[in-house]
């Protein structure tokens, strides 16, 4: 499995999300989205990471009688590394520009000219309020 850089990016046709790691992205969704195709996951550089769903157990034999398997979600770095900066910055200029630049900070022609990662620095932040 290759590397990632966090945070992780979500974009759901155009909302956008921002997640400190990839447990808290497949916590922050829902299965039924994830199987519907519903979203587009990167890491910071733009890494397009997959999301999975699995049926989990619990752990011992009575619980496992017990308590049915609940679906979880895994999001990862693929083996075939694609990666799309341009994509994803361009996902980020929309959104911040359309929320408006000065919620972080910036004014919309530094969210035009800025490099993905600033473009993630000012995702994450405005997430973050």
């Amino acid at each position: 499995m290759a590397a990632l850089e966090c945070p992780i990016i979500v974009d759901e046709h155009g909302d956008v999300s921002v997640y400190s790691g990839p447990d808290q992205a497949a916590a922050g969704i829902e299965p039924i989205d994830v199987r519907n195709g519903e979203y587009r996951f990167y890491d910071a550089t733009g890494l397009v990471l997959q999301a999975e769903v699995f049926r989990s157990r619990s752990d011992g034999r009575i619980r496992r009688l017990l308590i049915p398997p609940t679906e979880r979600i895994r999001v990862f770095a693929p083996a075939q590394r694609e990666l799309r900066a341009d994509e994803l910055a361009s996902t980020l200029r929309r959104f911040l520009i359309r929320l408006g630049p000065e919620r972080v900070g910036a004014t919309e022609q530094e969210v035009k000219s800025a490099e993905l990662a600033l473009l993630v620095e000012f995702a994450a932040k405005f997430m973050s309020e």
